[in-house]
């Protein structure tokens, strides 16, 4: 089997040292190629020799407990420094100061996707961001598995932040690809989750459910709790009552859970690791796709044979349409505001302050007025989604149909092979009747039961109920039978048979 290549051996010792104040290096790895490791042991090698200091920002609390504590456990706390991108945010909000990091020669921001993926629902993301970038001693380091649409906002808009006169820019770059998944499944149903749970307590097998609604994983985790952990973010204290603490720090340190399902929010997006050739099941129910490859790679494989089962909640069209038009109003909003004063936007949008995070208040220059601002980060999240949006869509117009979803995630995963799992499910159950009914006559109040269990609708919403059509779907979806017409005894069955 081939080694597997990590960011250590692309980035050598000779290539930090060429590295220079103000320098940016992009690296862009997935999940389990070394990025971490680079940092902790490579990096910390030529710092430690060249009388250096290390910024490791990270950014969710869970990963800042797990990487802490590996530093701490090798005894390297005395070059690398760790923080939370929201401790700086924090600081510059609340106690009016500055995180000092004039004393570091490397700034590395990890999963810095961050700045703008959490900009939605985080409007101070811009904050820390611009501390960062305005950092005049330190090479900057920006690592993720999803960094792309970060990179490319830092690459058009540096100009903004800092003076770019003798900054070199380098880009290092690992290939992701996605052989750990095994099988690739969509679901479009709420009652989806149970079944699934269900199919792996009866199975034993482990599971990691990412859930973007909070209320649902919750609900979720009560139903089941003697066979879940549930984890969410500290902020969300309604629900954070639920957490056994001890569990999720002993998850942290031993990157593994001993209950069968573990029912999370995005808080644990990324950063944090789990390895365990037991856990076969991922099943994502999140709309970002950037935050949906993150949820997928808290696993990491311990060699080839150990994969996964991938199940994703789908978007239909009803519900990207309606992204698409809140999307479209909100930069409407931007714009008018960019073409107007504070005192038209807020005539034309009249208290209005909590629709969108992109706008807020802040002091003039002088401080002796507050007027209103745009938030670069998120407008550029929004461009972002609309975009998205219309590439999904445009699968929609190449006659996907509803499937549009599907066919876009799957071409990003390079996977062909892809199931419905509501179709999956329906297709075991009609095998199993098929199974248990062929040879035996169907008389007319059995055929409502075939019909019920094929459930095969035409374009007005009606049930096949003849035997045409009905052979025509199991031929075209392979289920290898057929229904024949038999007189017996002067009445009409049907008999089920082997094609």
């Amino acid at each position: 089997m081939r080694k597997k290549i990590t960011v250590s051996d692309i980035i050598s010792i000779y290539e930090i040292s060429k590295w220079r104040k103000m320098d940016i290096s992009f690296i862009e790895a997935g999940t389990g190629q070394g990025k971490s490791y680079f940092v902790i042991n490579t990096l910390y090698e030529f710092a430690k020799s060249n009388n250096k200091k290390i910024l490791f920002l990270i950014n969710r609390s869970s990963s800042y407990e797990q990487f802490l504590y590996e530093i701490m456990t090798q005894c390297k706390k005395d070059i690398i420094d760790i923080a939370t991108y929201q401790k700086l945010e924090y600081m510059s909000l609340f106690q009016k100061i500055d995180y000092d990091m004039t004393k570091y020669d490397y700034i590395v921001c990890d999963e810095f996707h961050y700045f703008l993926n959490d900009a939605t629902f985080n409007d101070r993301t811009d904050i820390a961001f611009e501390q960062i970038m305005k950092q005049r001693n330190a090479v900057k380091i920006f690592m993720s598995a999803t960094g792309e649409n970060m990179e490319r906002y830092i690459k058009e808009n540096i100009k903004l932040y800092v003076n770019t006169e003798g900054i070199t820019i380098k880009n290092y770059n690992l290939p992701i690809n996605y052989d750990f998944i095994k099988k690739l499944s969509f679901f479009y149903k709420d009652e989806t989750y149970e079944e699934l749970i269900e199919q792996f307590i009866k199975d034993g097998t482990k599971a990691i459910f990412f859930m973007q609604n909070l209320e649902k994983a919750c609900d979720l985790y009560k139903k089941y709790k003697a066979f879940c952990l549930f984890n969410c973010s500290k902020k969300e204290k309604k629900y954070y009552r639920h957490v056994n603490e001890k569990k999720i720090k002993k998850m942290l340190e031993e990157e593994k859970f001993e209950e069968l399902i573990l029912i999370t929010t995005p808080c644990m997006d990324s950063g944090v690791n789990i390895k365990d050739i037991n856990l076969k099941n991922i099943v994502v129910s999140i709309y970002d796709l950037d935050t949906l490859i993150q949820c997928i790679g808290r696993k990491r494989s311990v060699d080839y044979l150990d994969i996964i089962n991938l199940y994703v909640r789908c978007l239909d069209n009803c519900t990207l349409g309606g992204i698409q038009i809140e999307t479209i109003n909100k930069l409407e909003r931007l714009e008018y505001l960019k073409k107007h004063t504070d005192e038209e936007y807020i005539d034309k949008y009249p208290r209005s302050s909590g629709f969108d995070r992109a706008i807020y208040d802040n002091y003039r220059k002088n401080k002796n007025s507050i007027g209103k601002e745009i938030n670069p980060l998120i407008e550029f999240k929004y461009k972002l989604i609309l975009k998205e949006v219309g590439i999904i869509k445009s699968y929609r117009e190449l006659g996907y149909g509803k499937f549009a979803y599907i066919k876009y995630l799957s071409d990003k995963f390079k996977i062909n092979n892809y199931v419905l799992f509501e179709d999956e499910k329906k297709e075991a159950k009609i095998q199993e009747y098929f199974h248990k009914m062929e040879g035996e006559p169907i008389d007319k109040e059995e055929r409502k039961n075939l019909i019920e269990v094929c459930n095969k609708k035409d374009s007005f919403g009606r049930k096949y109920a003849s035997i045409g059509k009905l052979n025509k779907y199991l031929l075209e979806n392979n289920f290898g039978y057929e229904i024949k017409a038999k007189i017996i005894k002067n009445k009409t069955y049907w008999i089920i048979v082997k094609r």
